[in-house]
């Protein structure tokens, strides 16, 4: 099959290299950073993703990056709750619990289960030319790499994808996340997760072990708006009053680990694959966090190239093979988290949200987590990668 070139370090990246290593093929992983490392703060790993890791024999090295979370629910603005769900209703409409990891940690694990000189550093992808033998990776500082096949997978502003299928076309979403790991725990040793919603803002937080909190916040903004005193300062006064451990995880959360994005949109590529030239994970399909499926599908993607490149010999089909393959699936999952968030700019509908959610009593909403199943579900992993 010879080199496959994988453009891109990060999560869904890093998983093909080490799946496709362990198959006997051989990789090269460009990589635009000096360092493998990830600034994304925390994810959460959906059964899902735990199947698809499994898939290619990395779940239980992830699984003991964190802790299994499946059990939660929202809280209300003034610290009641509002809904709930069980250990035992989640894992039996999911399969297990979520897995909540350190991004950083998450990297690092996998790219140290590569061969030495497996990723090159300080390697940003510029495009790529055919030829008879293969590709050409061209590159930002002038060099070329010769590979047999390439994979974008080098995220939502994809040069791969780029030249793939012309310019790529994003629309702010009209609100902003923040993303970060406090140095504290949420409130105690319990394996749970929570969301606040009020003011058209969402606020929630999910334990990662050892003393750690990923949480994420967002709120309607303008596109590329900044603040005079930082993003800390609009976020504890936007934030600080909410309930306890909302401020405390705050204060306890370092500067240096606080992740601002504009949450854009961007279609879905007309198609991912010419011959020796495919895409995955956030260069292929990009969406919204909601469903905390982005770096998930990821590692579907991956799963699912790693056997359609098992199958056939011929690189070109494995792609097309691979491609229709993911391509329904993905396209649902984008239009469902385009579509499932909270965050609305003020307004009548988000004053009667606000009115409702503060009326609620205590509900358990246990069998409506079945409703997520046939996307963040073990089973619906395992369909994913084995229904080839």
């Amino acid at each position: 099959m010879g080199l496959i070139g994988i453009a891109g370090g990060g999560i869904g990246g890093l998983t093909l290299a080490v799946a496709l290593q362990q198959q006997g093929v051989e990789v090269l992983v460009l990589e635009r950073q000096s360092e493998i490392r990830d600034t994304g703060a925390g994810i959460s790993l959906w059964p899902n993703a735990l199947a698809a890791l499994d898939a290619v024999g990395l779940g239980e090295v992830v699984r003991s990056l964190g802790r299994s979370l499946a059990e939660g629910g929202e809280r209300k603005i003034d610290g009641g709750i509002a809904f709930t769900f069980s250990r035992r209703r989640f894992q039996a409409a999911l399969g297990e619990g979520l897995v909540c990891v350190d991004r950083g940690d998450l990297v690092r694990a996998l790219a140290a289960r590569l061969r030495p000189g497996t990723v090159r550093t300080d390697c940003t992808v510029a495009g790529y030319d055919l030829n008879p033998s293969g590709v050409t990776v061209r590159l930002h500082n002038g060099g070329d790499v010769a590979v047999d096949a390439v994979v974008g997978a080098d995220g939502i502003g994809s040069a791969i994808a780029t030249q793939l299928v012309g310019p790529l076309q994003s629309s702010y979403s009209g609100y902003a996340a923040w993303r970060a790991i406090a140095d504290a725990d949420s409130e105690s040793d319990d394996d749970q997760f929570w969301a606040c919603l009020a003011d058209g803002h969402e606020f929630g937080w999910l334990p990662i072990g050892n003393n750690r909190t990923y949480w994420f916040a967002t709120a309607c903004l303008p596109e590329g708006h900044s603040f005079p005193e930082g993003d800390e300062a609009y976020l504890k006064d936007a934030f600080g009053h909410w309930p306890h451990p909302i401020p405390h995880l705050l204060a306890a959360t370092p500067s240096h680990q606080l992740v601002c994005n504009d949450i854009v949109d961007r279609a879905m590529p007309n198609k991912w694959s010419d011959g020796p030239v495919t895409l995955l994970g956030d260069a292929a399909h990009p969406m919204r966090p909601h469903l905390g499926q982005g770096g998930c599908q990821a590692i579907e993607d991956a799963a699912v190239l790693t056997f359609c490149l098992a199958k056939s010999q011929d690189v070109g089909d494995a792609f097309a093979q691979y491609e229709q393959r993911r391509r329904r699936r993905t396209r649902m999952i984008v239009q469902l988290s385009r579509h499932s968030g909270f965050t609305r700019p003020p307004g009548p509908l988000t004053t009667v949200f606000d009115r409702m959610t503060a009326s609620v009593p205590h509900l358990p909403i246990g069998p409506a987590i079945s409703a997520i199943s046939p996307i963040a579900g073990y089973r619906a992993g395992q369909r994913a990668v084995r229904e080839l």
